[in-house]
């Protein structure tokens, strides 16, 4: 009886660990993992906005004012 019971102590206890490593698992899956992709596509958008923006400042300081060629 002390060996069915031993038995049946070890196999809870690996479905309760194989059950928390499996619910784990799909929290990082559903939850970590698309918050994670957002926040990179949020960055790739930042970082090519500013790109966007430096060039757009660099192109208006190299063309001259429309008003400067009435004076």
């Amino acid at each position: 009886m002390a060996k069915k019971f031993g038995a049946g102590v070890v196999t809870g206890v690996l479905a309760t660990v194989g059950a928390l490593a499996a619910g784990l698992a799909t929290y990082k899956k559903k939850v970590v993992e698309p918050e994670q992709k957002e926040a990179d596509r949020i960055e790739q958008n930042r970082i090519k906005a500013n790109r966007k923006s430096a060039d757009f400042d660099s192109t208006e300081k190299d063309t001259p004012c429309k008003a400067t060629f009435f004076l």
